[in-house]
């Protein structure tokens, strides 16, 4: 690995052999390493199997089985069918090249096996006049062996080999939990050499975790204003690790994206999701670890609360945005599956509206909290309060409201009512004085608080007002009227103010 610094090596291997299948068949290893090991690591792959050679045990000949290479992927630029990017432009292959005519050292994982029966013939008598020849070593006497050899075990050995080129890897490969202290493993797939996609039932090894969420889960509302809060899953979600090997504790992130399909999301290199996208809008909001899965074991997703951004884009003609919500079983990708394709749960679509104000409730000396007021006397009703989004109050000094007062309690309010009166921040004539805004902390009002002191006087007879008032703050900036065909981007009211 020319210009690589290797702090540690680490091997990990698989031995198969025919015995799940009926016929012999030429075969292709899949290893998969988790693209997040990409920048701290280069990996081999070897492909052996067991061949017998010439020994001698004191002065006695003997056959003792070793290994010989019969396929890789030597090269560390490139070493998997599904790892990361090369990291060489040029292949620095450590293996001797072929004999003329070819200078090519053709490299894969391809391998073939012979029946799963294991036959070992005793020769003769040798030496001690017994049968010396030993069906699982392959080692034997010479004359205790029929044609000096037995028959080899019909299997083979597939080893990972990792190199740690980072001192401090941004995720550590740790099949064996010497580090982390849970195995990691890494996975692999050995499948008929003619097999046309994954999970064809042409498998007959699959080593290695493989954690599987449910295509789709629903999203309540379907319909939300930007800044407002969605619950997905809706309800509580099953995610079983499939595989046979325990799956390392993982992250599951949570994404809002314009991406309608879960193959259209953007992808880093590291095969993490892309939230820098300028071309998919896409963003994480939120995120839950999940501890170690044993194989064969189920973890539960519950319902979460994710808030919509309130800076969302919303492209449509109408104003509006069109988004899907993903959940990611192992968004940090630690978890290096038999799939990676499968762990991913789509919600939506959702139609995101322009964002609306909540409202944190009248301040004093209204009825703190509440959308009620009442004023004893002669005199200005000072009116408070702070928008919010998502329930936290927040600087709405961008879109000033509008105070519509309309007399009596009893008959609901429409767009189509005329109100008593109507205070603008350009249009005060109604108050005792203009708008206030408390834009910093320490005054005598919460920050991000408007006050109003609306001077309850009929505008017509200038006499004072009494009974029972209705009043709307609207927000027009954001389309917060009366007669919003929204059903999320509605005023705030009726606050009932009652005047004694």
């Amino acid at each position: 690995m020319p210009g690589d610094t290797v702090y540690n090596v680490i091997d990990y291997s698989w031995t198969v052999d025919p015995s799940t299948v009926g016929d012999p068949a030429t075969y292709l290893a899949l290893a998969n390493v988790d693209m997040a090991y990409a920048d701290g690591y280069v990996f081999q792959i070897f492909v052996t199997e067991p061949a017998t050679s010439f020994t001698f045990n004191g002065c006695d000949s003997m056959n003792q089985t070793s290994g010989t290479l019969i396929a890789n992927i030597s090269d560390p630029a490139n070493p998997l069918p599904r790892n990361p990017a090369p990291r060489n432009t040029v292949p620095s292959n450590p293996l001797p090249r072929n004999a003329a005519p070819s200078d090519t050292l053709i490299q894969n994982t391809t391998f073939t096996l012979g029946s799963s029966t294991t036959v070992v013939t005793s020769g003769g008598a040798g030496t001690t006049g017994t049968t010396a020849c030993d069906p699982t070593t392959g080692g034997g006497l010479i004359g205790d062996c029929t044609l000096a050899a037995p028959r080899s075990p019909n299997e083979v050995t597939i080893t990972l080999r990792a190199y740690q080129i980072s001192p401090n890897p941004p995720a550590i490969f740790d099949p064996y939990g010497d580090i982390l202290g849970t195995p990691n493993p890494p996975s692999v797939a050995v499948a008929d050499y003619w097999c046309d996609g994954p999970n064809k039932g042409c498998n007959f090894v699959q080593n290695g975790p493989d954690l599987v969420a449910p295509v789709s889960a629903g999203v309540t509302p379907t319909t939300v204003t930007a800044g407002s809060t969605v619950t997905f899953p809706a309800t509580a979600q099953t995610v079983v690790n499939a595989g046979n090997q325990p799956a390392l504790a993982h992250q599951v992130g949570f994404y809002i994206s314009a991406a309608s399909t879960i193959a259209g999301l953007p992808r880093a290199a590291n095969g993490t999701i892309d939230t820098t996208s300028a071309t998919v809008y896409t963003r994480q909001l939120q995120t839950v670890s999940m501890g170690p899965l044993a194989a064969g074991l189920s973890e539960i997703l519950g319902p979460q609360t994710l808030t919509i951004p309130s800076d969302i884009p919303r492209p449509n003609s109408d104003g509006t945005g069109t988004y899907y919500l993903y959940a990611y079983a192992d968004s940090t990708r630690v978890v290096s599956e038999l799939d990676e394709n499968n762990n991913i749960i789509q919600g939506g679509p959702i139609t995101v509206l322009p964002p609306a104000y909540g409202f944190i409730g009248l301040q004093s000396p209204c009825n703190v909290g509440q959308l009620s007021c009442t004023k004893t006397g002669s005199g200005a009703v000072p009116i408070a309060w702070q928008f919010s989004l998502g329930g936290v109050a927040v600087d709405s000094s961008a879109n000033p409201p509008r105070l519509k007062f309309y007399t009596g309690c009893t008959t609901p309010v429409t767009a189509a009512t005329t109100p008593l009166a109507i205070a603008t921040p350009d249009n005060v004539s109604t108050g005792n004085s203009g708008f206030q805004y408390f834009a910093t902390t320490g005054l005598i009002r919460p920050q991000w608080s408007w006050q109003y002191n609306w001077n309850r006087t009929d505008p017509v007879t200038g006499s004072t007002l009494y009974g029972c008032y209705q009043l709307y703050i609207e927000v027009p900036s954001l389309g917060q009227v009366l007669g919003s065909t929204l059903p999320a981007v509605q005023p705030i009211g009726p606050i009932f103010i009652t005047l004694q």
